[in-house]
């Protein structure tokens, strides 16, 4: 897997957090058999497009409507214990060992 300067990155002054999966990891997660599913994937994080973060875990999060729907797709993320999520950067995340992250959009 290798991006570069794919243009999705936000330039109105938010914080970007990219999450990066292969595509057969995405299409997997979200067919319909596996929407209600609790089994994570793997992915790359990338905070503010200069942060990687890497073996990070992840899995739908929501009811079964929102896990259908775009607008309301959740993500449950889990950082690594060896490389967690900074709380001073971002302090809506949970740094816990293999913390759990909730995030919106689709991968």
């Amino acid at each position: 897997m290798y991006k570069v300067d794919d243009g999705l990155a936000a330039t109105n002054g938010l914080h970007n957090f990219r999450i990066v999966t292969l595509t057969a990891d995405a299409d997997q997660l979200h067919r319909t058999v596996n929407l209600m599913s609790n089994g994570r994937i793997g992915c790359t994080v990338i905070y503010d497009e200069s942060e990687i973060y890497y073996d990070i875990s992840l899995r739908l999060k929501g009811s079964e409507h929102s896990r259908t729907n775009d607008p309301r797709l959740g993500f449950n993320v889990a950082f690594a214990s060896q490389q967690p999520f900074a709380a001073s950067i971002a302090p809506w995340l949970s740094t816990a060992p293999r913390a759990r992250a909730s995030g919106s959009g689709r991968c």
